[in-house]
């Protein structure tokens, strides 16, 4: 099952998406309120791609401690960490 979630910037509201329960973007408005306001890589051939963004925005699996990571928060996918800290990275 889906939700919707707002894609913010700072405190500007860029779009409206809706994710579901594994961390994916599943859909999002193609009406976006301040083009300037997209996420840096957002863009590929001209055309809104929210989804491969966000996935971007995960932590790779490669990375060095992340199976303890998601064992000790009860999680099977990168991506359901990057929505359960609401997408906030370092």
């Amino acid at each position: 099952m889906s939700k919707a979630y707002y894609i913010m910037h700072r405190d500007d509201i860029v779009t409206a998406a809706m994710i579901n329960e594994k961390g994916y973007i599943e859909d999002f408005s193609t009406d976006i309120n301040d083009p300037e306001l997209i996420p840096p890589g957002a863009v590929i051939h001209g055309k809104t791609d929210l989804s491969t963004w966000w996935r971007k925005r995960s932590v790779p699996v490669r990375q060095s401690g992340l199976e303890d990571i998601l064992r000790n928060n009860n999680i099977s996918l990168p991506s359901e960490l990057l929505l359960n800290n609401l997408g906030l990275s370092l």
